[in-house]
């Protein structure tokens, strides 16, 4: 007898706990059922773009749409276009979709849009459940988080479609694994739209990357939102710089292009394409900047970029240099390789390596400490090259 209190102890409380859920899931369920237009933005790249669009554009409309967008700049947009930054969140949680949703919901936001936050497969699919999207995204499929997502694109592929919801619209710019998302899709009796490669004739993305553009038209036409709402977005902007400046060295022309936010090997290539397309016929020096708590980022970028980047010379800054100089020995075709301990160093070096014109194009990482001695080292003058 002396057991029976603690197990009848042991099921009240269990009891008490399950009614506790059940009630919060009814209180969640009505959370959205009070916001029409959920969208759930997942995907490699363009993922904080694309939310904003969205959301500028619906504002546009006259809808009170919220925004949350996630990584480094995280912050939350009202349905009044305020920005607030999201701070004190140690460690983020997915949860956090959930109180944005009843926020939203108890302000009377016409229209939440919400960037996923998680990296792992069954996060990404909860971040999901906690929208319930009435349009869902995917951007593209990129190597990135190899560590979570699984070793190749097509896993990736499969871990971004977890987050695909039940009996909704997808809406997605990638086509290498467009399979592996439209098979999942099928599975959950969600209709798949592919947005367009190309933009409308005279459409104009000033500045942003035009798939991220297409897939944000793609969505408001999901929605039944006039296109002329983000041209208004779009023109109301101030023209986002190129990635490239000139930089002040004596009697020659230097390039830096900033493809440190590029992070994965298939988007560092597009910009590298982008930089020959603009400086054709100079030569290109790398500069690689790494995290150290990244090191297969430069597994992948000596192995999938580096050695087929055809680069005339390569700077390696930050404490990841030694592992991509030991995965390129022995590679024919990969360029000889300088290790520096940090930024500033590291572009001259990279100017120095060449006696005339040069195009220097960064790459790796933007949140570590050589990128940010890149940057700032661009902003002084550069004599006696």
């Amino acid at each position: 007898m002396q057991y029976l209190l603690p197990l009848a102890t042991l099921i009240g409380l269990v009891l008490i706990m399950t009614d506790l859920l059940a009630v919060e899931a009814r209180r969640h369920r009505r959370a959205l059922d009070a916001v029409p237009i959920r969208v759930h933005v997942n995907g490699t790249r363009g993922k904080t773009a694309v939310a904003d669009l969205v959301g500028a554009a619906l504002r546009d409309a006259g809808l009170r749409a919220w925004t949350k967008t996630t990584g480094k700049g995280a912050r939350t947009v009202d349905g009044s276009g305020v920005a607030r930054p999201i701070e004190g969140r140690t460690p983020p949680s997915v949860r956090e979709q959930m109180s944005f949703m009843a926020l939203v919901a108890g302000r009377g936001g016409g229209a939440a849009v919400v960037e996923c936050m998680a990296l792992s497969p069954d996060l990404q699919e909860a971040s999901a459940r906690m929208v319930d999207p009435t349009v869902a995204v995917i951007t593209n499929v990129r190597t990135d988080h190899t560590d979570v997502m699984g070793p190749t694109t097509r896993d990736i592929a499969r871990s971004l479609a977890r987050s695909i919801p039940e009996g909704g619209v997808l809406v997605t710019a990638e086509r290498r694994h467009l399979g592996v998302i439209r098979r999942a899709a099928r599975e959950r009796g969600t209709r798949v739209v592919v947005a367009p490669r190309d933009l409308p004739p005279g459409f104009s993305p000033r500045g942003e990357r035009p798939e991220n553009v297409s897939v944000t038209l793609a969505v408001l036409d999901e929605i039944g939102i006039a296109r002329e709402h983000l041209a208004n977005v779009l023109r109301d902007r101030s023209e986002i710089p190129p990635p490239w400046r000139d930089l002040d060295v004596e009697g020659r022309r230097v390039v830096l292009f900033d493809a440190l936010g590029a992070n994965d090997v298939e988007s560092t290539s597009m910009a590298l394409t982008e930089a020959r397309r603009g400086f054709p016929g100079m030569p290109v020096v790398g500069v690689f900047c790494g995290r150290g708590d990244r090191p297969a980022r430069a597994v992948e970028m000596a192995e999938g970029f580096v050695a087929r980047a055809g680069l005339t010379g390569l700077v390696a800054a930050g404490p990841t240099g030694a592992i991509m100089e030991g995965r390129l020995r022995g590679i024919t075709g990969a360029p000889g390789i300088d290790l520096v301990d940090d930024g500033a160093r590291a572009l001259d070096a990279a100017i120095r390596m060449m006696d005339g014109d040069v195009v220097v194009f960064a790459f790796g990482n933007r949140e570590c400490e050589a990128a940010k001695g890149v940057i700032a080292a661009a902003g002084r003058p550069f004599h006696g090259a």
